[in-house]
């Protein structure tokens, strides 16, 4: 799954539109480093109540990571 796709599905998980910009930033910031850094971001919108959107990146992980690898 591309980068943009992945940022449309969790935006539209019920994000408010005050706290776009930041999901935003933990998403990529999680989807440009490793597992530990998608784990950290999946922690950080579960804490900020994104449970959906969390959920969401958990679930499509190894699409991303097949993705990164052969674009």
């Amino acid at each position: 799954m591309c980068h943009v796709h992945l940022h449309r599905i969790i935006q539209s998980k019920g994000i408010e539109k005050g706290d776009a910009k930041t999901v935003a930033a933990i998403v990529r910031t999680g989807i440009q480093g490793d597992i530990t850094a998608l784990n950290d971001a999946i922690e950080t919108l579960e804490e900020m109540g994104y449970i959906s959107a969390a959920s969401s990146l958990e679930r499509f992980s190894t699409d991303l990571f097949n993705y990164r690898a052969l674009p």
